[in-house]
């Protein structure tokens, strides 16, 4: 199964087992490269598969609240609640909930 996970509001989480050669720098799940002495996120998932030690990593990582499920299977697959996000300026966070429209009811009386 694949797993895809966003990179949470700015928490930098390791690309699990992967060791950067000398001169490179260190990747982050759902990061780009630094841009102006910041690291954001980027809006396609971070993928890996379920049954890989990099995929087992980062379910642990999500049970421990450093990453965001992107879809409900992965959420599912991790036990943990689905949580819809929004991706502004770089960054994942929790969606504001829409406001809600009101409903009244008028009742009329009739003699």
């Amino acid at each position: 199964m694949m797993l895809k996970f966003y990179a949470k509001d700015d928490l930098l989480v390791s690309v699990p087992f992967q060791r950067p050669f000398i001169g490179q720098l260190p990747r982050y799940v759902g990061r780009t490269q630094f841009e102006g002495g910041r690291l954001p996120a980027v809006e396609e998932p971070f993928k890996a598969d379920s049954h890989t030690r990099m995929g087992m990593r980062l379910v642990k990582l999500c049970r421990r609240g450093s990453l965001w499920p992107a879809d409900k299977q992965t959420a599912a697959h991790c036990r943990v609640p689905f949580t819809s996000v929004s991706f502004a300026d770089g960054v994942w966070a929790k969606a504001k909930p829409s406001p809600r429209k009101s409903t009244t009811r008028t009742t009329t009386d009739k003699d």
